[in-house]
């Protein structure tokens, strides 16, 4: 078994898990990205586990991601795919 093939994932700033410097830089990058574009919005969907909702209207979407996300400790964002 290479050291590859081990995956440790490690919790960065900004609530990102990845498993390196490379993916939680890239992934803060495309979190920045979809605060900043809005066309993106129309693929995603948040899971609001508190209120047992499911929430799709864009404008909703959109401040929930502009939001300080520390104390939304049980909503999820993802991807309609």
């Amino acid at each position: 078994m290479h050291y590859r093939d081990e995956k440790i994932w490690l919790h960065f700033p900004q609530d990102i898990i990845a498993s390196g410097g490379n993916e939680a830089n890239y992934l803060a990058w495309f979190l920045r990205w979809t605060c900043v574009s809005r066309t993106y919005l129309r693929y995603l969907e948040v899971i609001d586990l508190q209120r047992y909702r499911l929430i799709t209207r864009r404008n909703k979407i959109y401040s929930i991601i502009r939001n300080d996300r520390s104390d939304q400790a049980f909503i999820f964002i993802i991807n309609k795919n």
